[in-house]
C-alpha cells in the first residue's frame, strides 16, 4: 500500500513540475559567480503538449535549434567557441538488450540510432574549416566551430534536422545532448582573461529526448448530465475515456503501440470551509479512508495531516468521490448500476485528487487482431463527484455551471515518459422544480367511450400520474371525493400485465394503501382509517389489479366521503407511473356525476449545515393538483307492449282458445272481443323489456285496469307474474347478500278503485306462491278482504336487468310479463294502460318512461228477427213470403220467425215476444241463448 501511495505522489509531483525523469538529466552548473566566463548551450524543438520529449514516428524527422551564449560576464568575447552535439547510437548486446554506444563510436559501425542533417549554420564551420553541407548525414556527433568571436550578450545559433535510422524498436528513446568550449577569452579591451575552457559535462538546457513511437492517444472528458440539487450528495457523473488511437502496421500485420499506465488528476470545484457554496466540501472528499481493503471513516477529514500517505474512497450516497472502472461494462450494466467496486484515490489538497490505472493500453488494430489476449485499447471511468446542496442560483436563473479540470497522463517507456493532456468538463446544476400532473376520466369519456347506466358497476380512472419536475416526489397520495350519487364499491390499482413484475409494492405503499376519512366525534378532527376489506389481486390476460372490493357504500356515519390511495414511497423525476387508479361503484341516479380528486406529494430536500449546526432533511408538502371527471350516464332503452287477451274453451275442445291483440303496438291492433260477465275469461298482459345492456335500476312497471265501480268496469280475478319477469328483477349486481340475490327485488303494490293499497314483497310472493315452473299466480282471495276491485297492479323494483329484449316483429314471444285475468262488467271498450319506467330518487330530469295500451271490446247485444207467412210449407218461396191469402178458419196458414244476434255478446238472459192478430196471441220465453258469432238472418 505504501509503495502504491508513494508512486501516486511521485507521479503528481512529476506532473506539477512538468519535467522528465531525472535519469535523463545531469543538472550541471557551468559557471559560478567567481569563476571564469563560460558558455551555455540550449536546445529547442517541437514537443507534444504535456510532455518534455519529442515523438518521432518511424521515418519522421524534427528540427532542433541550438543556441550558445556567454555566461558569467556581460563583456568580452570568446575565441574558438565550439559546440558538440552528441547523437545517440544503439546496439544489441549478447542478451538481445538494446544498449547506447559512446558518442565517439565509429559512425560506420552504427546500424541503429539517430542521425542529423545541418540545415542552417551560417555562423559556424566544421573542424576542417569548411561550411556545413545540408546533404551530409551525421551520426555519432556533430562539432560546430564558430566562424568568428562569440561576444558576450550575443548568441550564435544553428539548426539541424534529426531522425531515427535503422530498425529501431517502438518506444526507443534517444537523447541528444550538447556541450561547449572555447580556446581563449578576452575582455572588451582585448586582454586575455581566460585560457581554454570546456563545459564540465552536458549543458542542462541542451538535453532533448526523442522517442521512436507511433503512439497517439486522446482523452474524452464528458460533461455531466444536468442534475437538480436537493440531496445531501448530488452526484455529477463524468465519464473519462483514455483512448489509444495509434495505428501501425508492417508486412507482418498490426504492430503493438501501447502505453503502460494512466494517471488521472482532477481539480474539483471545492469549498475549503464549512458554509461554503458552489463546490465540494473537503470533508466530503476525504470522508472515507481506504486501507488494506477496508473502508474507515475519517475522523478528521479537514486535517491535512490525515491526507498524507493515505488513500480515500467513496461510498454511494454517503460521501467521497466515486471512481469506477467501467471499461468492460455494457451501457445496460452501467444504467442498472452494476458498477462493481469503486477505485481509491489520493488527495493533495485544493480539490486535487489523483487516480492511477496500471494496465497496458494497446493500439486498436493490434488488440482487434489478437482477441485471444483480451487486450484493451482504451480505459473508461465513471467519476461521480459528490456535490452537496450548496449550489447558489443567481436571480431568476435556474441553472449553474461548474467546471472540473482533468490532467490525464499516460506513462510508457524505460525510463518512464510522462505525456499529459488537459481537458475540462462542465457539470450543470438545476434548481429544484417540483411539478406533477395526472388525468382523470370516467368510463363514459374518451378513450373508453362506454355506456354507463344507473346501478350498473361503473368506474372512474386516475391515470398518467406523472412527475414532470426535476426531482423525486415523495409520499404520493391520491384523494378522491366520492360523489353523493355514486355508491363506492371498490378501489384498485391496475397495471398492464407486462408492467406487473415486482408486485403491488412497486406501485402502492407497503402500509395503508387504501383509506377513508372520518371525522373524530370527540375532537372534530379528520382522521384516515384503513378499509377493513382485504387487499386482493385479480388478473386477466391483459391487466393485473390490486385493491379492495365489496364496499357497497357501507362506510360509518362519520365518514366524510373522501377516500385515499397511498402510492409507493417516491416517483422519480420525469417518470409516469404505468397503470391507473380505479374507483368503482354504482351510479344511483341518471344524472351527470362529477367526481373530483387531488394528487399531493411531499418535496424533500437536504439543508446543509453551516458549521455550527448539523445538516438535516426537510420535508415540504406541495399544493394539491386537482382533477375531475364527469360520468355521463346513458338512459336505459325501455320497451313495453300491452295487449288484451280473451280465453275461451269451446265445447268439444281440450284446449282453451286464446285471442291476444287490441294493442297500441303495431301490428297487434286486431280487436279482441270479450265476454260480458264471464269470470276469468278476459284480461291484459304487460310485457316489460330493455333494449340496452343497462338495467332499469330502480324502476317500476304498472298496469292500470278499468277497475269496476258500481258493477261497471273490470274485475281482476287473478294475477300472473312470469318467472322470466321475476328473474329479471333479481339484483345480481348490488345485492346485499347471497340470499337476496336469489330473489327478485322490490314489491307488488295493488291499488283498488278507492285508492286503498296493499303491498307484498316479491320475495314473499316467490316463497309462498311460485308454482313448479317458477311463475307466481295469486288469486283475488289474497286481497279481497282488504281491497275493492283493483284499478292498478304495480311492481316497484330495485333492479331490472338489461338485455331483456322485446324483438320487433316477435313481441308476443317475450316472456317477461305480468298478466291479469278477470271479469268484464261493462259494454264497450275497456282499455288498460301499461307503464314501464325508471324510478330514480329525487327529481330527475332524465327519467325514462314507456307506455302502451291494450283494449278489450264488449259489444252491446244486437238482436235480429225476421218473419214469414205461408200456407204451403213446401212452396218454393215460402221463406220469402211476407203475406198470403187463406180461407177463413183454414188450418194451413202459418207464420215463421227467424231470431238472430248480430253482436259478439250473449243475450243472456233474453226474451222473445210475438204479437198475433186481436183474435189471439202467443208468448215464449227462454233462459239462455248464446251466439258465438253474429247470426245472419
Amino acid at each position: 500500500m505504501k509503495k502504491r501511495i508513494r508512486q501516486v505522489i511521485s507521479i503528481i509531483l512529476s506532473l506539477l513540475m512538468v519535467v522528465q525523469s531525472p535519469n535523463f538529466s545531469a543538472i550541471i552548473k557551468n559557471v559560478k559567480a567567481d569563476e571564469s566566463p563560460g558558455l551555455q548551450v540550449s536546445f529547442s524543438c517541437k514537443q507534444e503538449p504535456g510532455t518534455n520529449v519529442t515523438m518521432l514516428k518511424n521515418g519522421a524527422s524534427e528540427e532542433l535549434t541550438g543556441q550558445v551564449n556567454v555566461t558569467a560576464t556581460s563583456s568580452g568575447y570568446a575565441k574558438g567557441a565550439k559546440v558538440t552535439v552528441a547523437l545517440p547510437s544503439f546496439f544489441y548486446d549478447s542478451d538481445g538488450n538494446l544498449q547506447v554506444y559512446d558518442e565517439n563510436v565509429n559512425p560506420e559501425d552504427v546500424k541503429l540510432g539517430m542521425q542529423a542533417n545541418v540545415i542552417e549554420a551560417d555562423s559556424w564551420q566544421t573542424v576542417e574549416g569548411k561550411a556545413f553541407d545540408q546533404d551530409t548525414v551525421y551520426k555519432g556527433k556533430i562539432v560546430f566551430v564558430a566562424s568568428n568571436d562569440l561576444k558576450a550578450g550575443e548568441s550564435l545559433t544553428f539548426r539541424i534536422k534529426v531522425k531515427f535510422f535503422g530498425d529501431v524498436p517502438e518506444k526507443t528513446q534517444g537523447k541528444i545532448t550538447g556541450s561547449s568550449s572555447y580556446q581563449e577569452y578576452y575582455d572588451k579591451n582585448g586582454n586575455k582573461i581566460a585560457d581554454e575552457w570546456k563545459s564540465p559535462g552536458v549543458d542542462e538546457n541542451a538535453i532533448k529526448v526523442f522517442v521512436n513511437t507511433n503512439l497517439s492517444w486522446e482523452t474524452v472528458f464528458e460533461d455531466s448530465p444536468a442534475i437538480p440539487v436537493w440531496k445531501e450528495y448530488n452526484y455529477a457523473d463524468h465519464y473519462v475515456t483514455v483512448k489509444n488511437t495509434s495505428e501501425s502496421e508492417d508486412k507482418d500485420g498490426p504492430k503493438d503501440v501501447s502505453f503502460d499506465k494512466i494517471n488521472l488528476m482532477f481539480e474539483l470545484p471545492f469549498c475549503s470551509s464549512e458554509g461554503g457554496v458552489d463546490g465540494i466540501f473537503t470533508r466530503d472528499i476525504t470522508k472515507w479512508i481506504y486501507k488494506d481493503g477496508q473502508i474507515i471513516e475519517n475522523t478528521e477529514p479537514n486535517n491535512p495531516n490525515s491526507w498524507k500517505n493515505t488513500e480515500f474512497i467513496g461510498k454511494e450516497d454517503k460521501g467521497g468521490v466515486l471512481v469506477y472502472d467501467v471499461t468492460d461494462l455494457t451501457d445496460e450494466e452501467i444504467k442498472d448500476g452494476k458498477l462493481g467496486k469503486p477505485i481509491p484515490y489520493s488527495y493533495t489538497g485544493n480539490g486535487q485528487i489523483a487516480v492511477i490505472h496500471e494496465e497496458e493500453i494497446h493500439s486498436p488494430n493490434y488488440a482487434k487482431a489478437h482477441p485471444d489476449k483480451n487486450l484493451h485499447h482504451q480505459a473508461k471511468f465513471l467519476v461521480r463527484l459528490p456535490f452537496t446542496n450548496n449550489i447558489q442560483f443567481k436571480g431568476s436563473s435556474t441553472t449553474k455551471e461548474l467546471q472540473t479540470k482533468l490532467v490525464s497522463t499516460i506513462i510508457f517507456g524505460k525510463p518512464e515518459i510522462y505525456w499529459s493532456k488537459t481537458n475540462t468538463a462542465t457539470a450543470t446544476f438545476m434548481k429544484p422544480q417540483p411539478d406533477y400532473s395526472a388525468k382523470k376520466v370516467s368510463e363514459s369519456e374518451a378513450p373508453y367511450n362506454k355506456h354507463v347506466y344507473v346501478n350498473s358497476l361503473s368506474e372512474f380512472y386516475i391515470e398518467s400520474i406523472t412527475n414532470k419536475g426535476n426531482i423525486p416526489l415523495f409520499s404520493p397520495r391520491v384523494t378522491d371525493t366520492v360523489p353523493g350519487q355514486f355508491m363506492l364499491d371498490g378501489l384498485f390499482y391496475e397495471v398492464p400485465k407486462k408492467d406487473a413484475d415486482g408486485g403491488i409494492e412497486k406501485f402502492l405503499a407497503k402500509e395503508h394503501p387504501f383509506q377513508y376519512e372520518v371525522t373524530n366525534s370527540a375532537t372534530g378532527e379528520k382522521q384516515w382509517i384503513d378499509f377493513t376489506q382485504s387487499v386482493t389481486e385479480k388478473s386477466t390476460d391483459d391487466e393485473v389489479r390490486w385493491g379492495i372490493s365489496g364496499i357497497k357504500g357501507r362506510l360509518p356515519g362519520n365518514a366524510t366521503g373522501r377516500v385515499r390511495v397511498n402510492l409507493k414511497e417516491k416517483i422519480e423525476a420525469g417518470t409516469t407511473l404505468p397503470g391507473k387508479i380505479v374507483i368503482s361503484g354504482y351510479p344511483k341516479n341518471n344524472v351527470t356525476i362529477q367526481n373530483k380528486a387531488e394528487i399531493q406529494f411531499d418535496y424533500k430536500y437536504y439543508k446543509v449545515g453551516d458549521g455550527d449546526t448539523e445538516g438535516e432533511w426537510m420535508v415540504k408538502e406541495q399544493e394539491p393538483y386537482k382533477i375531475q371527471a364527469d360520468m355521463v350516464l346513458t338512459p336505459p332503452e325501455i320497451d313495453t307492449v300491452v295487449t288484451a287477451v280473451h280465453t275461451e274453451k269451446k265445447e268439444g275442445e281440450s284446449q282453451a282458445a286464446v285471442t291476444e291483440g287490441g294493442s297500441s303496438r303495431s301490428p297487434y291492433h286486431q280487436t279482441v272481443y270479450g265476454k260480458y260477465n264471464r269470470q276469468g275469461m278476459d284480461g291484459y298482459i304487460l310485457r316489460a323489456g330493455t333494449q340496452s345492456k343497462g338495467p332499469i335500476a330502480p324502476g317500476y312497471l304498472q298496469l292500470d285496469v278499468p277497475g269496476a265501480a258500481n258493477d261497471r268496469g273490470y274485475v281482476t280475478e287473478n294475477i300472473l307474474l312470469k318467472k322470466e319477469l321475476l328473474d329479471a328483477m333479481i339484483n345480481v349486481s348490488i345485492g346485499t347478500s347471497e340470499e337476496d340475490q336469489q330473489y327478485p327485488s322490490g314489491n307488488l303494490i295493488l291499488k283498488d278503485v278507492n285508492n286503498q293499497t296493499k303491498k307484498i314483497s316479491l320475495k314473499t310472493l316467490v316463497q309462498g306462491y311460485a308454482d313448479s315452473d317458477g311463475n307466481v299466480v295469486i288469486e283475488r282471495s289474497l286481497w279481497k278482504g282488504d281491497l275493492d276491485n283493483l284499478k292498478s297492479v304495480r311492481i316497484e323494483y330495485d333492479y331490472f336487468a338489461g338485455d331483456q329484449k322485446i324483438v320487433n316483429g316477435d313481441e308476443l314471444a317475450a316472456e317477461t310479463y305480468l298478466k291479469v285475468m278477470g271479469t268484464l262488467k261493462d259494454y264497450g271498450s275497456l282499455t288498460a294502460t301499461g307503464t314501464v319506467s325508471t324510478n330514480y330518487p329525487g327529481t330527475s330530469t332524465s327519467s325514462v318512461t314507456k307506455t302502451g295500451t291494450g283494449t278489450i271490446t264488449i259489444e252491446g247485444v244486437n238482436p235480429a228477427i225476421t218473419g214469414n207467412v205461408y200456407n204451403e210449407p213446401d212452396h218454393p218461396q215460402a221463406s220469402n213470403l211476407t203475406s198470403i191469402t187463406v180461407p177463413y178458419n183454414e188450418d194451413g196458414a202459418k207464420a215463421v220467425f227467424h231470431i238472430g244476434n248480430k253482436s259478439h255478446s250473449e243475450m243472456n238472459p233474453g226474451e222473445f215476444l210475438m204479437t198475433l192478430p186481436t183474435m189471439w196471441s202467443m208468448k215464449r220465453r227462454w233462459d239462455s241463448w248464446q251466439m258465438r258469432s253474429p247470426s245472419k238472418i
